[in-house]
């Protein structure tokens, strides 16, 4: 028996025609489905970075225009401040205030109402810093200090045989 064991074992065992068939190649329908996932994945690929530059491209325009709205809001409120700071040392000039105690007045608006009462409020708490009113001269007061022949007619101080007082009165009174 020792014989027939090694005998069968030794040689190859008989096969059926069934078994000696050849499995099919899936090795050319592999390489197909491969180039084709390759594909699909560029395709996915390039479909995602389309939509994230799309993304980037609003979201940079909003961004661009954020900072644009910024700017312009700053140099507005620059434009208001330099304009509320001429308004306000017009109104100090005009109400008298020295120019050494302007850095003392409260910061406000002269152009608005409680502005207007807030800086007369402080100036009637502070009349220190208020030069002296000096009577504005009358024009005709300004009129006699200028020393031309014309300011003495009209005052009064010299005559004229062009100029009358009937002559101004009939020039005058003529509408």
């Amino acid at each position: 028996m020792d014989e027939q064991t090694t005998t069968e074992q030794a040689q190859p065992a008989e096969t059926t025609p069934a078994e000696t068939t050849t499995a099919p190649d899936y090795s050319a329908q592999l390489a197909a489905m491969q180039e084709q996932l390759a594909e699909l994945r560029a395709a996915k690929a390039a479909a995602d970075a389309a939509a994230d530059e799309a993304t980037q491209a609003a979201m940079t325009e909003a961004e661009r225009l954020e900072a644009e709205r910024t700017a312009w809001r700053a140099e507005v409120e620059t434009e208001r401040a330099r304009l509320r700071g001429e308004a306000r040392s017009a109104a100090l000039e005009r109400a008298g205030v020295l120019p050494a105690y302007h850095e003392y007045v409260p910061d406000l608006d002269p152009r608005t109402a409680d502005g207007a009462k807030a800086l007369e409020a402080w100036i009637g708490k502070h009349p220190e810093t208020v030069r002296a009113a000096t009577p504005a001269p009358s024009p005709l007061a300004a009129i006699g200090e200028r020393s031309s022949a014309v300011a003495q007619i009209l005052t009064g101080q010299r005559r004229s045989t062009l100029v009358s007082a009937k002559s101004l009165q009939a020039m005058f009174d003529k509408r």
